[in-house]
């Protein structure tokens, strides 16, 4: 059945008697009507061609009206999706918005400063570098970052990180390392491991792979010394055999309670520690804080963002940060190892040094420690 008040023009529209100016206000009042759409959709399947039923048929339905009634049921469904392709357009658009707005400001910056400092201070003596942060719709976010080592006096790439987000947590992390693998041979000694056998040995085989090495090469080395000094007593320690400031700490191993940890040698995920050159967020940076209390802040926006830093899968171990932060809270910022490079050979002057445990060998390079006028790359 259909609307009372369109009975009339129903009939004039079946009998192919209706103009086309109410032809028009029939298919317009279809687009709101369900019974008169149910109406149409009957007489729709009343009128297909069947030939043993057109020819017992009392009334023959003139051509007019199937044409119509296609035209008519067409038209709607043409409006139909027309109305469906502007809602999912609508909502598109606004989801695009929304993530702007979200993605902006204090929390973006962060993102991004939470995420740098993860990956400086879980990876001893890499560094991001660059990358992009792309706005997805609907609160979705994708943070890629570069990563690199200083290896003598260059940069050397040794992947990607793609961190994905939702709102403001990470939800999936893609590991892009160059050659497929990162090589994880920077080490450092327990900061409770006292001298045996086993620690002499390995580093009688540092040595050596030193005097091996050729004079025109550049190396990466993890040095582990007998207690954990001041950020200025361990300058002052490495100052007095380098005079060159080229070749003092470029990374730094924080004493965070390693000595709780039953492993002797600690690497990447295991140690937490810090660049020399590192940046916080826009407020703390305004603050004239000395480098032992930058230190700290950047161990406490570790802690206070632990779901997010482990979140990122640097390490499957537990990192425990909340703890480490009230160890330094409660002892100090002390560290127990550095990260340096330069020349090869130049590093066998700390042989002899009685504070130094423990060494090892990181990456080695082809001669580059000069400055170059010009430089650049392509990607």
């Amino acid at each position: 059945m259909t609307c009372p008040d369109r009975k009339a023009l129903w009939e004039k529209y079946l009998n192919g008697k209706a103009t086309e100016e109410e032809q028009s206000q029939l298919e317009l009042h279809m687009e709101d009507c369900e019974a008169c759409t149910k109406f149409l959709n009957q007489q729709l399947e009343e009128a297909e061609p069947e030939s043993k039923q057109e020819k017992k048929n009392d009334r023959i339905q003139p051509i007019y009206f199937k044409g119509s009634l296609r035209k008519a049921k067409w038209k709607q469904r043409f409006s139909q999706t027309l109305f469906i392709a502007a809602v999912i357009v609508f909502i598109m658009i606004i989801g695009t918005i929304s993530s702007q707005f979200y993605y902006s400001g204090e929390t973006l910056e962060k993102i991004n400063t939470v995420e740098t400092a993860a990956v400086e201070s879980l990876l001893p003596n890499v560094h991001s570098q660059g990358g992009s942060m792309r706005r997805n719709s609907f609160f979705r976010m994708e943070n890629d970052m570069d990563l690199v080592k200083q290896i003598g006096g260059g940069g050397k790439p040794v992947g990607q990180l793609k961190v994905s987000h939702l709102f403001s947590k990470v939800n999936n992390v893609e590991k892009l390392w160059v050659g497929g693998q990162y090589d994880l041979n920077l080490y450092f000694a327990n900061p409770s491991l006292k001298d045996d056998a086993d620690l002499n040995h390995w580093n009688d085989e540092f040595w050596n792979a030193l005097n091996k090495l050729p004079e025109g090469t550049v190396s990466e080395v993890a040095l582990s010394f007998d207690k954990p000094y001041t950020i200025n007593e361990m300058d002052g320690i490495l100052s007095k055999v380098f005079l060159d400031e080229h070749k003092m700490p470029i990374w730094y191993a924080v004493d965070t309670g390693e000595s709780n940890q039953e492993d002797p040698y600690l690497g990447a995920g295991q140690v937490l520690g810090f660049r020399s050159l590192f940046s916080l967020d826009q407020e703390t940076e305004s603050k004239n804080y000395t480098k032992e209390q930058r230190v700290k802040k950047l161990i406490q926006l570790l802690a206070e963002n632990e779901e997010t830093v482990q979140s990122m899968e640097i390490t499957s171990r537990e990192l425990s940060l909340k703890t480490r932060y009230q160890y330094i809270k409660k002892n100090g910022v002390k560290v127990y190892g550095v990260v340096l490079t330069g020349p090869t050979k130049e590093f066998l002057q700390l042989k002899d040094m009685e504070q130094i445990k423990f060494a090892s060998l990181g990456e080695v390079e082809l001669w580059n420690w000069y400055e170059r006028p010009v430089s650049g790359a392509m990607h």
